[in-house]
C-alpha cells in the first residue's frame, strides 16, 4: 500500500547527470553522458528493489525548456493558449519532434505566459522505464528542475528580477520588472561554470540589469549543496546569497 504522507524521492534526469535525494538525503549521484546513459542509470536504480516508490521526476534545462508566450489578437480560451505555445515550442525551445506543452497560470497583472515544453518521446521513455521496473513504483510528477528552485526563490525573494539557475547541461534565465518574469530562455549545452557565468553576464548587461538584482543557483553534484529538506534535491544545490 501507499503510505500516506511518505516522503517521495526525488530523481533528477539530465544529459550529463542522474541524481536520486529523500529530503535532505543523497541516495544516488552518477556522471552521464547522454540521454541512453542517464535512463540507463535510472532504469538500474529501479532495478535495486526495495519498497514501492512514490516519485517526483525532475528534469534538466537540456530537456525540459521555458519560453513566453505572448498575447495573440484574438486568442482567449485556454485551448487557444494551449495550441499556440504547442506552436511555438519546436522554434522557441530547439526541440526536435512533438512537444508537450505545459502553461502557467493566466495572471491578469501580465498578459504574456511562461510555456514549458519537453519532447513526447522522452515523457513516454520515462513511463516506460518505471512501468517495466520489477517493483511497480509511482510517477507522482514530472517538472523541470529549475521551476522547483523558482518556486522556493521566489518564497525567499517575493520582488527577484531575475533568477539564474545552472544544471548539469544548461542555464535557464528567468527575468522581468515589478511582478512576475516576461523573459525565459535556456541556453544549452551548458556543462561549466565558466561559460554559464559568462553568459548569464553578457545576458544581464544587455538587459541592463544592475550588478546583485539577479539570485543564481547551481546544481552540484560534488560539491556540499545546502540540505534544504523542503526543496527538492536540495542537497544538490548552491545559492549565491
Amino acid at each position: 500500500m501507499w503510505w500516506v504522507g511518505s516522503k517521495p524521492h526525488d530523481v533528477y534526469l539530465g544529459t550529463r547527470a542522474f541524481a536520486v535525494c529523500r529530503g535532505a538525503d543523497k541516495l544516488a549521484v552518477q556522471s552521464v553522458e547522454g540521454s541512453d546513459a542517464v535512463f540507463g542509470a535510472f532504469a538500474g536504480w529501479l532495478a535495486e528493489g526495495g519498497p514501492r516508490r512514490r516519485l517526483r521526476l525532475w528534469l534538466s534545462g537540456g530537456l525540459c525548456r521555458p519560453f513566453i508566450v505572448p498575447v495573440v489578437p484574438g486568442v482567449s480560451s485556454e485551448q487557444e493558449w494551449q495550441q499556440v505555445a504547442a506552436a511555438m515550442a519546436p522554434a522557441q525551445c530547439g526541440l526536435q519532434g512533438a512537444c508537450r506543452v505545459w502553461l502557467s497560470a493566466p495572471d491578469k497583472k501580465r498578459n504574456a505566459r511562461i510555456a514549458v515544453a519537453v519532447q513526447e518521446t522522452l515523457l513516454q521513455r520515462l513511463h516506460e522505464t518505471v512501468d517495466s521496473a520489477a517493483c511497480k513504483h509511482r510517477i507522482a510528477s514530472i517538472r523541470p528542475w529549475w521551476s522547483e528552485v523558482l518556486q522556493h526563490a521566489l518564497q525567499r525573494e517575493p520582488t527577484l528580477q531575475v533568477l539564474a539557475v545552472q544544471d548539469c547541461d544548461a542555464l535557464t534565465v528567468l527575468a522581468g520588472a515589478g511582478e512576475g518574469f516576461d523573459s525565459a530562455s535556456t541556453l544549452t549545452p551548458v556543462f561549466d561554470t565558466e561559460t554559464a557565468e559568462a553568459a548569464l553576464a553578457r545576458m544581464l548587461l544587455m538587459a541592463d540589469v544592475a550588478p546583485g538584482q539577479d539570485l543564481r543557483a547551481r546544481l552540484t553534484l560534488n560539491g556540499a549543496g545546502h540540505a534544504a529538506a523542503s526543496m527538492a534535491l536540495g542537497p544538490l544545490a548552491e545559492w549565491s546569497r
